[in-house]
């Protein structure tokens, strides 16, 4: 089951509510070059502009899924025309499985980042990986508290299992997603797909986004020095790694806040300049262990 929370959005910013195919970031192989040769461009162009728009989720669910080589270009053109709806109305209602939902995320993440953030409002997030979009997401207490905007996407299954079926799904990458909502500023990108948070890594143009804090997921994927591999791609992308193997006695998620980010966090008080937080936290966000550290690891 594909799940898409209804995402409050005071500054009209279009979201991303694929109904159809189920959108996850990963590498997509862009060529350049022949662009009037390419397939897909031929029935592009032949697509009748009435069609209405399940129809053309269909369509171009089908002629993606056949094909790795559309264009840059014209890929942004068909998310932000096809793929790309119009936020639900402001008073749309929620639909929780828990009243009220939990918002402190699977292990207390987003209390720590809305700390770092100083409670910012009207704000901007991704989150990949936000299972149903409740249980165990890390930006509903933005979406919720903060009146951020932003977009989630995760499988929501309870009973996955040997004989659970398997579709197969068409990947958009990151970037192209970006341009087709106009590349907005994210205060906030929550990332855990389950140990392939490298791949979709290497693939951020670093220097034409603008991503001031990330929480990844490095634990419990199998995956030798997975860690290592992802604060070393993270400081030459110009972060600095500010809580490691975080929290309590899960141990699952680093996080990173971008080098020119400045944060009014009572540990970085001197001069806001982020640097790795050595308190413990509990799974709600909450300090359980003081150290003081000021270092500029």
């Amino acid at each position: 089951m594909l799940c898409s929370r209804i995402i409050s959005d005071q500054r009209k910013i279009a979201l991303l509510i694929i109904s159809i195919v189920f959108v996850t970031f990963c590498v997509h192989n862009l060529r350049k070059g022949e662009p009037y040769n390419n397939p897909v461009l031929k029935d592009y162009h032949r697509m009748p502009p009435n069609v209405p728009t399940s129809d053309q989720k269909e369509h171009w669910t089908k002629l993606i899924a056949s094909h790795d080589n559309l264009p840059q270009d014209k890929l942004i053109e068909v998310i932000r025309n096809v793929f790309v709806d119009s936020p639900p109305p402001l008073d749309s209602e929620y639909h929780f499985d828990k009243t009220p939902p939990k918002i402190t995320g699977q292990i207390g993440i987003p209390v720590i980042i809305d700390k770092i953030l100083g409670g910012k409002r009207n704000g901007f997030f991704i989150e990949a990986g936000g299972l149903d979009g409740e249980a165990h997401s890390n930006t509903l207490l933005f979406e919720l508290k903060r009146n951020y905007s932003g977009e989630v996407k995760g499988w929501a299954s309870k009973d996955v299992n040997d004989n659970a079926k398997v579709i197969q799904a068409v990947c958009l990458p990151l970037m192209s997603i970006l341009y087709a909502i106009g590349n907005p500023t994210i205060d906030y990108f929550s990332l855990d797909i389950e140990g392939v948070e490298l791949d979709v890594l290497k693939t951020i143009p670093w220097d034409k986004v603008d991503i001031k804090i990330l929480s990844i997921e490095v634990g419990n994927n199998g995956r030798e020095n997975y860690g290592e591999k992802v604060d070393k791609l993270m400081i030459q992308a110009g972060y600095t790694k500010v809580l490691d193997m975080c929290c309590d006695k899960w141990e699952l998620d680093n996080v990173y806040v971008r080098n020119d980010y400045r944060s009014s966090l009572d540990r970085w008080k001197d001069d806001g300049k982020p640097r790795l937080i050595k308190d413990k936290f509990n799974q709600y966000g909450k300090v359980i262990s003081k150290k003081t550290n000021l270092s500029n690891e």
